[in-house]
């Protein structure tokens, strides 16, 4: 949606940001090297951009630091769309915001926040994901904590939530209201983003979306399914448990199944590894994405 702005461009997600920041500490004052890692990263080689297009960016800007050569990376690809302004959607930066915020004293944050048992459900379906639904509900339950948390520190000048379920039901209300607080105006072109899904991945009219994305090709729909669908009940009544605290916070209706929730406890483990060492499982499961 915001990617269909006329002055917002939105790539597919970076992850490299926070990867390479934590990992090549030597990369902040080393604009060359940052460049280079940034450009033969797996995430940057998915945007399409041409490399010494982003060069071209990074040495106009004169940048001296990491924060400037990333800036530099999306102002690039932003030009190429003919946007002036530019955004990331990576979903595992909810656990970071503190460092980006340092990194880029002018950003701005939107945490989107969905019903922790269709979120814990869907990542469990995921490849890249280890566990089972009810680690991926305590995993939801964390990282929901740590953005809001982070979010309060931040200020509403900096940090907007914004829930799916009143995107769905009012896109439009939504969506104007993520504008404001970005400063800029509604665009009713934000909508017809079901028309630029295919051609945004690169693919032709005829060709299918992945299955993890076949929705982005169909306007806001409430409730494709319910979360519980295909789960036995003892699972189900664990991830509603597990959820249970935080989704009491944020106004859901719910129900705390007290033997469910000592039963949930164990598979906890995943939800409570640092986001560093987080990192380094995806890495070893999927190798493709650790940066290069």
């Amino acid at each position: 949606m915001l990617d269909s702005h006329p002055r917002l461009a939105i790539p597919p997600e970076s992850h490299f940001i926070v990867r390479l920041a934590y990992r090549r500490l030597r990369l902040m004052h080393r604009p060359e090297l940052a460049l280079e890692r940034i450009l033969a990263h797996t995430r940057f080689r998915a945007w399409d951009l041409d490399p010494d297009d982003a060069r071209a960016f990074v040495t106009r800007a004169r940048a001296a630091s990491y924060p400037d050569v990333v800036r530099a990376v999306f102002d690039a690809y932003a030009s190429a769309y003919g946007k002036p302004r530019w955004g990331d959607k990576t979903p595992g930066y909810v656990h970071f915001l503190p460092e980006l915020a340092q990194l880029f004293p002018d950003a701005q944050f939107i945490h989107v926040v969905r019903d922790g048992r269709e979120v814990a459900v869907s990542v469990s379906e995921r490849d890249w994901w280890p566990g089972s639904p009810v680690s991926a509900a305590f995993w939801w339950r964390r990282y929901v904590r740590v953005g809001r948390e982070a979010g309060t520190r931040l200020g509403p000048d900096r940090y907007l939530e914004l829930r799916l379920e009143r995107l769905i039901a009012d896109p439009q209300a939504e969506l104007g209201s993520v504008c404001a607080f970005l400063g800029e105006s509604y665009d009713p072109a934000m909508l017809a983003y079901p028309t630029r899904s295919r051609g945004r991945m690169g693919l032709s009219s005829a060709e299918p979306l992945p299955p993890h994305l076949s929705h982005i090709a169909e306007p806001p729909t409430a409730r494709l399914r319910s979360w519980s669908d295909g789960l036995p009940s003892s699972v189900a009544a664990q991830v509603e448990a597990a959820c249970w605290p935080m989704l009491q916070q944020l106004g859901y209706d719910t129900r705390r199944p007290a033997v469910a929730l000592r039963l949930a406890a164990r598979s906890r483990w995943l939800a409570d590894l640092p986001p560093r060492v987080r990192l380094f499982l995806s890495d070893q499961r999927h190798p493709q994405r650790a940066d290069t």
